[in-house]
């Protein structure tokens, strides 16, 4: 009988140190999700973050482009001349740009090659 408590005994330490394993373990894992919960809830709160600065500058943005768009069609509605005769004053000076450097071409290439020495 005596034999029989010391066993029953020894089993009932081990059980408790098996119940004490198990609690330490459920507790870490309780702590670590925890915090990986505080990390997901952080990375949330910072993408909203993120996110409502991206759709603030895109007002922001939008706001910039619609007064550029009135300026525009207040100088266009204001000047219609203006516009075509810079269009035909930029094309003049390309123009003569473009001859004036296709005659510098050919004068070059016609002196490397010998044909007017």
């Amino acid at each position: 009988m005596q034999n029989t408590v010391v066993v029953l005994e020894d089993e009932n330490s081990k059980l408790h140190q098996k119940l004490a394993e198990l609690q330490r373990e459920r507790q870490e894992e309780s702590a670590k999700s925890a915090q990986q919960q505080r990390g997901l809830v952080r990375r949330i709160n910072y993408l909203i973050q993120e996110k409502e600065k991206a759709e603030q500058e895109g007002k922001e943005r939008n706001a910039y482009v619609a007064k550029l768009e009135l300026k525009l069609g207040n100088i266009m509605s204001n000047s219609p001349i203006l516009i075509p005769l810079f269009f035909s004053q930029f094309n003049k000076n390309f123009a003569s740009k473009a001859c004036a450097h296709e005659a510098s071409r050919s004068r070059n290439h016609t002196t490397s090659t010998g044909l007017l020495d």
